[in-house]
């Protein structure tokens, strides 16, 4: 049973993972979070700011959260053909474009600084109910 509530803390923290990925892409693509996390049964392509969106969210993910790539696809509803192509693209565009290095960079600390706050604030509720009880 101890496994099973560590499975589900991860697959929580994943998932928050990949929010907090989506919303900082998404505020710094200026797309909107909706279309960017929605990628279940979807029958279109996403292009434009949504798709720039969705591959910086995946990287952000993988690279600033350390999110696995099975773990993603569950998160994300993408499959891992798409997630290695939305990495790889990233990855090549960082190696070819100064200036989005950068912005990666500053959007991955915009990411861990997210989650520290997240789970700063889980650990005081949880703190508060340990008292509490």
């Amino acid at each position: 049973m101890a496994g099973d509530s560590h499975r589900r803390a991860a697959t929580a923290r994943e998932e928050i993972a990949w929010l907090a990925a989506a919303a900082v892409a998404a505020r710094a693509c200026g797309a909107p979070l909706a279309r960017i996390i929605d990628c279940r049964g979807r029958t279109t392509r996403a292009t434009g700011k949504v798709l720039t969106a969705r591959r910086a969210a995946v990287y952000l993910a993988s690279v600033g959260a350390n999110v696995s790539r099975r773990a993603l696809e569950r998160a994300t509803g993408l499959n891992r053909q798409t997630l290695i192509h939305h990495l790889r693209t990233v990855e090549d565009d960082r190696e070819l474009k100064a200036e989005l290095d950068v912005l990666m960079d500053e959007l991955t600390g915009q990411l861990q600084a997210a989650l520290a706050t997240v789970a700063g604030e889980a650990m005081a509720a949880s703190e508060r109910r340990r008292v509490a009880a």
